[in-house]
């Protein structure tokens, strides 16, 4: 399945913004490579749109206004970050890694793997684990890419901290 972003996320029948959360996306039926990869162009230049200076993706935005019409969280830009990360290892398009790059320089000032001391474990942790995960996978495509080994020994405390989240019969503590 295609996802058509500009007649999706920026329709302009409907004078730009579309309410992603409620619609139900318009699927290309037996897509070419071409229609593959232009989708996934369209799909990554959007969350260039998305993203807030610092590195924060909002949850949505109408790139023709400019019109932040709500906050995201955590874990949207987290995932974002990652598919940015993806999106350069496909395309090798320097603006992807620089998004990348800023968005995972924002999880890491905001989130519980800014301090060591934050990632002691004790029973009373509960946290959101996909945050994580998605982090995690940006720290080790920030690795390969760039050889940079403070993301690897980042990478290293993550996935130890995951570990140490994991109850025994295989679930994690997360809320």
């Amino acid at each position: 399945y295609v996802f058509d972003v500009e007649n999706f996320v920026e329709n302009k029948k409907t004078n730009g913004f579309i309410d992603i959360e409620r619609t139900t996306p318009i699927i290309i039926n037996n897509p070419t490579a071409e229609e593959i990869k232009k989708s996934l162009v369209m799909a990554s230049d959007w969350l260039l749109k998305m993203q807030q200076a610092d590195g924060y993706f909002t949850t949505r935005l109408n790139p023709f206004r400019e019109i932040n019409e709500a906050q995201g969280d955590l874990l949207r830009s987290a995932a974002a970050t990652w598919s940015l990360f993806k999106s350069y290892e496909k395309f090798n398009e320097q603006k992807y890694l620089n998004s990348a790059i800023r968005g995972l320089n924002y999880l890491y000032r905001n989130t519980v793997f800014s301090s060591r001391k934050n990632l002691e474990i004790n029973e009373s942790v509960s946290l959101p684990t996909g945050t994580l995960n998605f982090s995690l996978f940006s720290l080790l495509d920030a690795y390969k890419i760039l050889g940079i080994n403070s993301y690897l020994r980042e990478a290293r405390t993550v996935g130890d901290f995951l570990v140490g989240l994991q109850n025994s019969d295989g679930s994690f503590k997360y809320r």
